[in-house]
């Protein structure tokens, strides 16, 4: 996730919550999230209603390279 957004994910404690951006490979603002780590070590990403479908492909494409 760390590589599709701007900040510190990984430093995320449980149930603490960030505003970030995501972003492409430029650099360049695809869309603002909000990224919060849950107790059970999974993160829960609330994207722009408009944009859910586009982010949500964006992410999935960066998961299948790894």
């Amino acid at each position: 996730m760390e590589s599709l957004v701007v900040g510190d994910i990984a430093e995320l404690r449980p149930n603490q919550g960030t505003l970030s951006l995501f972003t492409n490979e430029a650099g360049g603002i695809l869309d603002d999230l909000i990224v919060t780590s849950t107790s059970e070590g999974h993160l829960y990403v609330v994207s722009n209603a408009g944009c859910w479908e586009k982010d949500l492909a964006l992410m999935q494409d960066k998961v299948r390279e790894l």
